[in-house]
């Protein structure tokens, strides 16, 4: 039980707030001052603090993530999490297809077959 708070740049001036808090239960709650995590969508801030990326993160205190991630194992948020990053990336490969494909029904198109 615990709670770790991170500063992270968005599109605003001022940081958003994102704030990880281990629950007694064992759950993971996270919260996001920016617009869409204030309304409980989903937010980049929150998805990238959580899958390491810290490009953004302005606080100094990089180091807790290891907490962070600690605190995940075993949850239904890293369940969710992990189910994500697999669409994410069954949806880059389908629009690499999908290019793939219009460039050959244009060649089709104008030549009247595949080269």
């Amino acid at each position: 039980m615990g709670s770790i708070l991170f500063q992270v740049q968005g599109s605003q001036p001022d940081p958003y707030l994102v704030e990880f808090t281990k629950n007694g239960d064992g759950s993971l709650t996270v919260r996001c001052s920016c617009p869409a995590g204030d309304t409980g969508k989903h937010c980049k801030h929150r998805i990238g603090l959580l899958t390491g990326d810290t490009k953004d993160l302005v606080s100094r205190n990089k180091p807790e993530l290891e907490t962070v991630n600690a605190w995940l194992q075993g949850t239904d948020l890293e369940k969710c999490l992990a189910d994500y990053l697999r669409l994410e990336k069954e949806v880059e490969t389908m629009k690499r297809q999908l290019e793939k494909a219009k460039k050959q029904i244009a060649e089709v198109m104008a030549t009247g077959s595949r080269g």
